[in-house]
């Protein structure tokens, strides 16, 4: 009995002084799930801002490209307008980094980074730094970044601080001035409104799909 005694106080004091412990286990907040890391994820080379590389994103064919900086599974990329005509400044997005050329290593992003904005969210942005803003629907999110399906045909993954609600847009252009019933239905307005209602939410995406719930 003495030994097992013991032996469950030493447990006891192991955890107690591992604090680290209950975080290595613990589970990822809602809405940011730390994701698995295997290990053909941390094969690769550590990529660093200014990195040359070759990539492809969007209607650009693979070239050279210079790293930004480095997100998770992704890194943003930068490349030199080489004088295609509809190309009229730097060209910037997010690729992922296992499809680069030297692959990038990838690592978890940040355990609190959260979007702001949830799936099937109608946004008004941009995936790329030549292309307009455009109104797309969110079909994914990751860590800071959203992947968003715009109504152009096409998609690529942006920062979720650089999107902007487009149902809040919306409500507000069609709004009646002289304070009459709008043609929307009051549970559509209710909906459109909890973005801006969960500003500054701790998790912004509960708060929404909850809000919205809420609505009808």
């Amino acid at each position: 009995m003495r030994v097992l005694s013991g032996a469950s106080g030493i447990a006891l004091l192991l955890a107690a002084a591992s604090p680290s412990c209950k975080s290595e286990s613990g589970q990822a907040p809602e809405g940011a799930p730390r994701p698995a890391l295997t290990a053909a994820d941390r094969e690769g080379t550590t990529l660093k801002p200014n990195d040359k590389v070759t990539a492809s994103l969007g209607p650009r064919k693979r070239q050279a490209a210079r790293v930004i900086e480095t997100y998770g599974k992704f890194a943003l990329v930068s490349f030199d307008d080489d004088g295609n005509d509809w190309v009229t400044g730097n060209f910037k997005g997010w690729v992922l980094q296992k499809e680069l050329t030297p692959q990038g290593a990838i690592s978890n992003h940040p355990l609190d980074d959260t979007c702001t904005f949830a799936v099937n969210d109608a946004v008004h942005g941009h995936w790329n730094t030549v292309m307009a803003m455009t109104d797309g629907v969110v079909k994914d999110t990751y860590g800071k970044l959203a992947h968003v399906e715009f109504v152009n045909n096409t998609s690529g993954w942006t920062q979720c601080k650089l999107l902007k609600p487009r149902a809040d847009e919306e409500d507000e252009a069609g709004a009646d001035p002289a304070g009459g019933s709008s043609q929307v239905d009051a549970a559509t307005k209710c909906k459109r409104g909890c973005n801006s209602r969960c500003h500054g939410a701790k998790n912004k995406s509960k708060c929404v799909g909850e809000c919205r719930r809420a609505c009808g």
